[in-house]
């Protein structure tokens, strides 16, 4: 298959800065996935790989190969797109044999060679039996093979997917989320895949790369971006419910060294301290999981008030107000208290995280 790279790669669109400095290494047969909000440069990304656009600065490279100024139909990429992009006036077979047809005499291609790798392709995505249809008598989930099978059908190094699933519902979604993840394995294929849904990325990619703003932040395993996010854009977008950000203020008082949030202070560990040492104001860091939640208050509890209790089947997420500052609980599915009760919290102190207020960055 192949690698990719970027290096300082920008784009803008007029003033609009669409990436700004990006760079990444995807590996052979690697699952690597862009993940961010719309707008933060993520499909300008997979265009400038697959050179429907080109860079205004900075290199990229499939293998060893500079390939800013190679035309996308030789660089060896499957792209699929969001929409699909299927031709409404041809079959399935013709619409999976098309990116052959177009080039048979260059890929030295008969007839029979290119049936044989469409029903190959199509047994592969269990679609063989739509190969007569027209797109118009196939589901968004059939659509959407089809599509995959017309990228595949060429072998491409690198496979390319802007939100492939955002049209599907959400039990199809799910489906679709490990058929394509089996078919990436079982094809060992390069792939970069674009999502803004972090459920996807996380449960899908070998790696992630969270963008904003046209800035890549972090780049990691999903276990790595979750426990450990380098500031707190990263922290508030991986993870349902996001991680809890309570301000608080570190003070030094009669040799102890002190968090003081809304509701409670606790005294920091001398190793925690130091990373503090010359700030005052902090962001406490605690994903809803780390956070015990009772009706009984228990030895250095804290006590908060309920605002809303969600049941989700498995678990609750109860929203309390902690001192003025709404945190978000994971609870067992038997905890129910009432809107307006009295509850008591346990932060796990052995998995928080501290972020520097003004600039967002993790500080422990």
């Amino acid at each position: 298959m192949a690698r990719v790279r970027l290096i300082e790669v920008s784009k803008r669109f007029g003033d609009t800065v669409a990436l700004d400095r990006v760079s990444f290494e995807v590996e052979d047969g690697e699952f690597f996935t862009l993940l961010g909000p719309s707008g933060c440069g993520k499909t300008t990304t997979l265009r400038i790989i697959a050179g429907l656009e080109v860079p205004d600065e900075g290199e990229v490279y499939i293998d060893d190969t500079l390939v800013n100024y190679v035309h996308p139909k030789d660089r060896n990429i499957g792209m699929v797109f969001q929409n699909y992009a299927l031709y409404p006036h041809m079959t399935v077979f013709e619409n999976i044999a098309f990116p052959l047809l177009v080039r048979r005499k260059e890929l030295g291609l008969d007839k029979e060679e290119i049936r044989r790798r469409v029903v190959e392709v199509a047994k592969l995505l269990k679609i063989e039996e739509l190969l007569d249809r027209y797109p118009r008598q196939l589901s968004g989930g059939q659509q959407q093979r089809v599509a995959l099978a017309r990228t595949l059908v060429r072998k491409p190094k690198v496979w390319l997917l802007d939100e492939p699933l955002s049209n599907l519902d959400a039990k199809l979604r799910l489906y679709m989320r490990s058929e394509l993840k089996r078919l990436q394995r079982e094809l060992g294929i390069t792939t970069i895949y674009v999502t803004h849904d972090q459920v996807e990325a996380m449960s899908m990619a070998d790696r992630i790369a969270i963008m904003n703003k046209g800035q890549v932040l972090q780049i990691g395993r999903p276990e790595d971006l979750y426990n450990r996010p380098s500031d707190t854009f990263v922290a508030t977008f991986i993870g349902s419910p996001p991680m809890n950000l309570i301000p608080c203020e570190y003070v030094e008082e009669a040799g102890s060294r002190l968090l003081r949030c809304p509701g409670f202070t606790h005294t920091l560990d001398p190793e925690i301290a130091k990373a503090l040492e010359g700030r005052s104001e902090v962001l406490l860091g605690v994903r809803p999981e780390h956070i015990r939640i009772s009706k009984e208050r228990g030895p250095g509890w804290v006590e908060a008030t309920t605002l809303i209790s969600e049941p989700l089947g498995v678990e609750h997420i109860v929203a309390v107000d902690l001192g003025g500052v709404t945190v978000r609980i994971r609870a067992p599915p038997e905890f129910r208290p009432e809107i307006g009760e009295k509850v008591y919290l346990q932060i796990d102190w052995s998995r928080i995280l501290l972020f520097d207020k003004n600039t967002g960055k993790a500080l422990v």
